[in-house]
Parts: structure tokens; sequence; C-alpha cells
């Protein structure tokens, strides 16, 4: 019926496939070398077609969205400290004003960079696949990263009325 996987999943989207869609997932970064030698393919691209992906999962921050030439991350959490545990205050762990706030050195889209997500996307059309993309925008992680986790569920739990 379908002969490629964009096709493939639009009918799928369309409630028309004959058959569901297949995309290979996130392989553990250790197991990759193995996998990628196994297949004869040379990265997680080269894995998914070789497999038969319907879809290309293009995460923008894996595409090197996010150039800041000193290097600080996009939302440097821990303000340059090194991750130890989920549980890590964050730099609003103490924070007793918006004006800390304010102060953080918020993402700005001058350090963004898409080409490698557009080379990407581009890479997966070519070899017919349809593409899912974004970027990782999971809001209460990152809200618990800024305050701890413990703090902020402490925060949140208190300011939630039950009645």
């Amino acid at each position: 019926m379908v002969n490629t996987g964009r096709a493939r999943f639009q009918a799928i989207m369309g409630k028309r496939s004959d058959r569901c869609g297949f995309w290979h997932g996130n392989p553990h970064t250790d197991s990759e070398p193995a996998i990628y030698k196994y297949f004869g393919v040379k990265d997680d691209f080269g894995l998914g077609a070789a497999l038969g992906d319907c879809f290309r999962w293009v995460m923008l921050e894996g595409h090197g969205l996010w150039r800041r030439p000193d290097g600080v991350a996009m939302f440097d959490v821990l303000g340059g400290r090194e991750r130890r545990s989920l549980g890590d205050e964050g730099v609003f762990a103490d924070c007793t004003n918006a004006a800390e706030v304010d102060k953080f050195h918020w993402p700005d889209m001058k350090f963004c960079d898409f080409s490698g997500a557009e080379r990407a996307v581009g890479e997966a059309i070519e070899k017919g696949m349809a593409v899912l993309s974004g970027s990782w925008s999971c809001f209460y992680h990152i809200a618990c990263d800024f305050f701890g986790m413990e703090k902020f569920w402490r925060i949140k739990t208190t300011t939630i009325s039950c009645t």
C-alpha cells in the first residue's frame, strides 16, 4: 500500500494505514557502537534507515542548537556546578525576590543555530521519512532543576489549595 515512511506516517495519521508504523527509539549510548557495527551503519540516522523507520525524531539540542561561545548551558540551572543528583538545589533554591530571577542569564536566540537540525530534516526527507521535531520542553523538569526537586515540590504543594 505505502512505499515510504512519510507516506505510511501520513496514512497512520489519517487512519488509513494497513499496518502500524515503526521507529527504533533511542538505543542507550553504551550499546550504539555494537548496534551500528552489527547493522553496518555509522550513526543513529543510518540505523533508522536500515531498520525501516517511518519517521525521524530530530531533537534540536541533538543537532547543535545551542552554541554559546563561553560554553554556558541554555538553562544553567545549577550555576555552572556539576550535577550530583536530581535533588541538587538549583540557582533559585534560596531566591527571595523576583529581581533575582530577572538577573538569570535566560536563553538568547542569538546563540541558537538551526542549521544542523535543518540538515537532519533534509536527510530524512530525502530517505522518504516523516519528520517529528522540536526542542526539549519539559517545563516541570526545568522548574524543579532551578529550585531543586525537594524545594520545588514543597513550594508547589504549599501553594495548592485542595478546598
